[in-house]
């Protein structure tokens, strides 16, 4: 269920990510960036009708948990818009690793499960929203009757014309 509305990017959230879901959406209202933050409490069944709906509302997605992403709420998330809503994702969880013991506060730090690091991710994911509808826009499909991102354009624009481009890494390139 949603826990704070936004426009901008919705994070769906999960356990203790929720809480540092919420300090990241606080942390992006001070940059001007709204974002909504969903409790994504349960994989299955999963809410279906909730994630579409922040996806449609803002056209860009975070998935947050504090597990293995593969085959995780993240990989339960992106099938779900993949069939809906295909938007721009970033997803932070446990990058298929082996777990480690320790301290919890030096444990999510070091697995980059923080509000800072989801900001980061809200950042990028809104850099290819934009990019993503240009790319729509250029292809003659932004006017259609299908398309779930009409009216997204950012406030001051009136056409896809100069929006930034959000740029484009190979996997080479993120693993630097």
């Amino acid at each position: 269920y949603c826990m704070y509305e936004g426009t901008d990017v919705a994070i769906i959230a999960c356990g203790a990510m929720v809480y540092e879901g919420l300090v990241a959406a606080k942390e992006l209202k001070k940059e001007g960036i709204s974002a909504m933050v969903i409790n994504n409490h349960t994989i299955k069944p999963i809410d279906r009708a909730t994630i579409v709906e922040a996806a449609k509302a803002t056209g860009a997605v975070v998935t947050v948990e504090e597990h293995q992403i593969m085959g995780g709420m993240g990989s339960a998330v992106l099938e779900v818009l993949a069939q809906e809503c295909p938007v721009p994702v970033e997803m932070i969880g446990i990058m298929d690793r082996f777990g480690e013991s320790g301290d919890p506060d030096v444990l999510m730090k070091a697995f980059g499960l923080t509000g800072e690091k989801i900001v980061e991710a809200a950042k990028r994911v809104i850099k290819r929203k934009w990019y993503f509808i240009f790319q729509i826009s250029t292809a003659g499909l932004a006017g259609g009757l299908l398309n779930p991102y009409k009216g997204l354009l950012p406030a001051g624009l009136s056409s896809f014309e100069n929006l930034p481009r959000a740029p484009v890494f190979s996997a080479s390139a993120k693993a630097a």
